[in-house]
């Protein structure tokens, strides 16, 4: 039996979504990313770049729902980043707190996907 520390617990469902998006960390140049997954508690991203974990972070993407198109602006915390193959890193983000419209049209979002 595996220790509850070592079971990962998701609260929201994943989805895959990839967009341009862009990562801001303190002092540091905006870092452009691609989402690869989302949910209301976290976005997967990949980058150039390696992301440092335990990180407090923004995020900015584009998103599409059926009626209209929004910038998101999420902050959050770098929960992980591992190395892919070509140079690449994948960085999970646990989303911390957003504007009120940001929330707002996330959730819309992902209420259109989950529904296709």
């Amino acid at each position: 039996m595996e220790a509850t520390s070592t079971i990962e617990r998701r609260r929201s469902l994943r989805i895959p979504f990839t967009v341009p998006a862009k990562i801001l960390l303190p002092e540091l140049p905006v870092i452009p990313v691609r989402t690869i997954e989302i949910s209301l508690g976290g976005i997967g991203l990949v980058s150039e770049a390696q992301i440092a974990p335990n990180n407090a972070c923004a995020v900015a993407f584009e998103l599409q729902t059926l009626h209209e198109r929004r910038r998101i602006n999420v902050w959050g915390m770098v929960t992980h980043t591992s190395k892919l193959p070509g140079n690449l890193y994948r960085s999970g983000i646990a989303i911390v707190d957003a504007d009120p419209i940001s929330r707002h049209f996330l959730r819309i979002f992902l209420e259109e996907l989950s529904r296709t």
